[in-house]
């Protein structure tokens, strides 16, 4: 963990820093919404660099700062984003499940954590898009 906040009640909330990565329209801005907001947009906004969002939590009755980086997935980005991985708790790596080739690129956006990450992280795989309909899946569930 990264630090500590002040969380509810003055008490002192860990800090986690968590990195959304995966190619550009993939749906990660989309997420990192309906987690902070719990609202949605059918309105695409390409992220330029990265954004950023804190969210507090409880888990276990511990306030948890939740520091969320949801960064851009275009090429001409990637090295401004891996700047980041170094600071980073947890990586989620998103693909779109109508788009087969979002998901071939997910060794190569592990490959990038390994590479600038430090030491043991957590990374979680996330396929966005299930919504859609059966039909459009190009990744079979």
């Amino acid at each position: 963990m990264s630090g500590a906040a002040k969380g509810k009640g003055g008490k002192n909330a860990s800090v986690i820093r968590v990195l959304m990565i995966g190619d550009s329209a993939v749906g990660k801005t989309s997420l990192v919404i309906r987690f902070d907001e719990d609202s949605f947009s059918t309105k695409f906004i390409t992220t330029i660099g990265v954004d950023y969002r804190d969210k507090l939590v409880t888990i276990e009755d511990a306030p948890i700062k939740l520091q969320i980086w949801d960064t851009a997935g275009q090429e001409r980005f990637r090295s401004l984003t891996a700047n980041f991985f170094g600071k980073a708790d947890g990586f989620v790596v998103c693909f779109d499940v109508a788009n087969h080739s979002s998901f071939e690129h997910v060794s190569s956006w592990v490959a990038d954590i390994h590479k600038n990450a430090r030491g043991d992280v957590d990374v979680v795989l996330c396929g966005c898009k299930c919504d859609l309909p059966e039909a459009s899946r190009q990744v079979p569930a």
